[in-house]
């Protein structure tokens, strides 16, 4: 008789020792997570109270966008950096992921420094900062400075 009390008064586990309780905890966290407002959204941006330019600001702003269009892409200047970079060291080239680009008002060109991790013909391979200024000139863009460092 008292394995049957030992049987049955097993069965009184404590809640949190329960398989649905912890199936129920998760569910309901979720739940909450979901509910919460997203701190990155739109909603938390105030709006603009006048939306007219000054004449200064509007003149400031055609004379950047003038000077960004006698600039060549970032995509088709890191892409050309790069392919210069690949032609250069065969064995392999690979960008490590950090890109800087100075682009003086001055200038039409952009100048790029990216870490990058060279492979030799024996497969070792070291780490650099490969530095290129690419330029637009007409329709054509090229490299006007390219460096290799340590």
């Amino acid at each position: 008789m008292s394995k049957k009390r030992q049987e049955t008064s097993g069965d009184d586990k404590p809640i949190y020792k329960k398989w649905w309780f912890w199936v129920l905890a998760v569910v309901v966290l979720g739940l909450i997570g979901l509910a919460m407002p997203d701190s990155e959204t739109e909603e938390n941006v105030p709006e603009e109270v006048g939306t007219e330019l000054s004449e200064e600001e509007q003149r400031r702003r055609e004379e950047e966008a003038a000077r960004e269009a006698l600039l060549p892409s970032e995509a088709s200047t890191i892409g050309i950096c790069l392919e210069t970079l690949r032609r250069q060291y065969p064995y392999g080239a690979e960008t490590s992921g950090t890109f800087l680009v100075f682009a003086p008002s001055s200038q039409t060109s952009r100048m790029w420094k990216i870490d990058v991790i060279i492979t030799n013909a024996f497969n070792a391979q070291r780490k650099a900062l490969m530095e290129c200024d690419v330029e637009k000139v007409g329709e054509d863009i090229r490299i006007k400075y390219f460096n290799i460092s340590n």
